[in-house]
């Protein structure tokens, strides 16, 4: 059975979003960050052995990935990707978060990456929860739903810790390095979300004239 929407779906646009948690800040991507991008992720097999993605092929694709690409899909309201910074160094890189519309405008797909030196500081799952928080609260998401490689535990822990639900393994998913890869696939809903009471310290947003 086939159910695909007939047209690509939209929800609303942004200018500019802002997000800060206690330790991390969400903001738009900026041409000027992929200086730093490049130098966290370019060949870095500890990231990019877990990401469908196999890295930026030089520092000019980063440019105009975070300088146009994602800045335009957030004013269109198709996709909204973040740059993620430490509250305590504003202004720099440190990796990157972004939500997805799915079939419907309620449906809503996250992903995250974060340079190695920021690992097991607290930072992702903080992302993660602001991420969530904008899709909830500012695009009325009805579920989101987040997958690991099999075998990435602490993945698939970031998810666990902001609430989702283990639904079960997507067999042969991705095709990467000459093999299959099976995912785990998790979830949550509006009304699990609503339980937990998370609010950001800040938040700052812009939405586009021509979409509210």
């Amino acid at each position: 059975m086939s159910c695909g929407a007939e047209a690509k779906p939209h929800n609303l646009g942004f200018e500019y979003i802002e997000l800060s948690g206690e330790k991390v800040r969400l903001r738009p991507t900026a041409a000027k960050d992929a200086r730093q991008g490049y130098k966290l992720v370019h060949n870095n097999r500890d990231i990019l052995k877990w990401l469908c993605w196999a890295g930026p092929k030089d520092q000019k694709e980063l440019e105009e990935t975070y300088g146009m690409r994602w800045p335009q899909e957030m004013r269109e309201g198709t996709k909204y990707s973040f740059a993620i910074e430490e509250n305590n160094n504003p202004g720099v890189f440190i990796g990157s978060a972004d939500a997805r519309i799915l079939r419907y405008p309620q449906q809503f797909e996250v992903g995250y990456w974060l340079g190695v030196p920021y690992w097991r500081k607290g930072y992702t799952p903080e992302a993660l929860a602001l991420i969530c928080y904008f899709c909830f609260k500012h695009l009325g998401a009805a579920i989101i739903t987040s997958s690991a490689f099999v075998g990435n535990l602490a993945s698939r822990r970031v998810q666990e810790k902001n609430g989702f639900q283990f639904e079960g393994t997507l067999r042969r998913q991705i095709f990467k390095d000459g093999k299959w890869i099976d995912l785990w696939h998790l979830s949550l809903l509006a009304e699990e979300w609503e339980k937990q009471g998370f609010k950001p310290r800040l938040e700052r947003l812009a939405p586009c004239e021509s979409t509210k």
